[in-house]
């Protein structure tokens, strides 16, 4: 796979992300938090569908990274990249939901993504 492959692929992988997510979205997101700002662990319905999206889409990322390490194809840089979406995904969803312990997990999988690219780069 070239280079201008994996880059395109990643350019339209991003693309799909950003079309998932709405600014519609993060706006009620931000009137939300300002106005249940005294009640912790509360999950609104504005923040369902936002987690519903970063936890399918983190998890198909997540399966595809997995299948292009496992087929040894010499797709490792897009595998790596395409995890580092992944856990960013994963990252927004425990912030979002306040899963603390999550978001430490998807740290050290960001620090292993990071590697990974460097590494096989």
């Amino acid at each position: 796979m070239t280079k201008f492959n994996q880059t395109m692929i990643i350019i339209h992988l991003c693309h799909y992300i950003v079309s998932c997510i709405s600014i519609e979205s993060f706006n009620s997101i931000e009137e939300k938090v300002l106005i249940d700002s005294f009640k912790p662990n509360t999950l609104k319905n504005n923040h369902r569908r936002l987690t519903s999206i970063f936890e399918i889409t983190g998890s198909i990322l997540a399966m595809v990274y997995a299948l292009l390490i496992a087929l040894n194809i010499g797709a490792e840089v897009i595998g790596f990249t395409i995890l580092l979406v992944s856990t960013c995904l994963f990252a927004a969803w425990a912030v979002i939901d306040r899963r603390w312990t999550f978001l430490l997990l998807q740290g050290m999988y960001t620090v292993s993504a990071i590697i990974g690219i460097i590494r096989w780069a």
